[in-house]
């Protein structure tokens, strides 16, 4: 009965029209937006690990997901950190909670993982913890846009995300990140170790990743794009008038 549905991605839009019976006229893509100010505001990324107990100079790699179920890909990040560990003794910051966190837990401590990966549980101060890490990750199996991505692209950081649902329409492989498949530790290990091994290449996706947040998905262009939704739907329904 709605006059415009608004989906956050093509993949979105495309999975509402083909399963949920909606004409595609009635659908229209209105990426999310994240508060870069606010990502800006942050306290300092050192002062915060010294807070988590991180070892000085340890590489940290952050997921912020719900703990619910497997398909934000924790298992997968605990396979390619495990078989990383010998070259680059890495840390996990997993932000989020959820009645699979003790199982997750498990998972973790029986890959030898148990004083590297922190479980933060759920977590107000995101934008802080991100200045903590030196890579996101985000290998989910499915996926829409994820509003934890885009904030850590804001805040700079180079991601690694899984090509799946509407990730590859916010990461461009090789420029605003690293794009992987799905289900596939080695392959997100591969990932890790190059931004690892090359410095300049993690700073130059990070530095572009914020730049392309910057420019399409601040909540100014949010609020703009929405506005003038409002506007086009009381011009059709009313002409103008109300």
């Amino acid at each position: 009965f709605t006059d415009l549905s608004l989906a956050v991605s093509r993949g979105v839009r495309d999975y509402l029209v083909s399963q949920g019976g909606l004409h595609p006229a009635k659908v229209r893509v209105v990426a999310n937006g994240v508060d870069v100010a606010a990502i800006d505001a942050a306290r300092p990324g050192d002062e915060v690990r010294r807070e988590l107990g991180l070892p000085e100079g340890a590489p940290v790699i952050g997921l912020v997901g719900r703990l619910d179920h497997w398909g934000k890909g924790h298992k997968e990040l605990f396979e390619a950190m495990a078989s990383l560990r010998e070259r680059h003794p890495v840390h996990a910051l997993i932000v989020g909670g959820g009645r699979r966190m003790d199982e997750m837990r498990q998972s973790a401590e029986s890959l030898g993982l148990a004083g590297a990966v922190h479980f933060l549980g759920p977590r107000r101060d995101v934008p802080d913890l991100l200045n903590a890490m030196d890579i996101f990750v985000l290998p989910s199996h499915s996926e829409g846009v994820s509003l934890a991505l885009l904030e850590a692209m804001a805040a700079g950081k180079p991601v690694i995300a899984t090509a799946v649902g509407g990730l590859p329409e916010v990461v461009t492989d090789g420029e605003t990140g690293l794009l992987i498949p799905p289900r596939d530790s080695a392959a997100l290990a591969a990932a890790l170790a190059r931004l690892l091994t090359d410095p300049a290449l993690a700073r130059r996706l990070g530095a572009n990743a914020r730049a392309d947040v910057q420019e399409h998905y601040s909540l100014d262009r949010l609020g703009r794009e929405i506005n003038e939704i409002y506007g086009e739907l009381m011009e059709q329904k009313f002409g103008g008038g109300g």
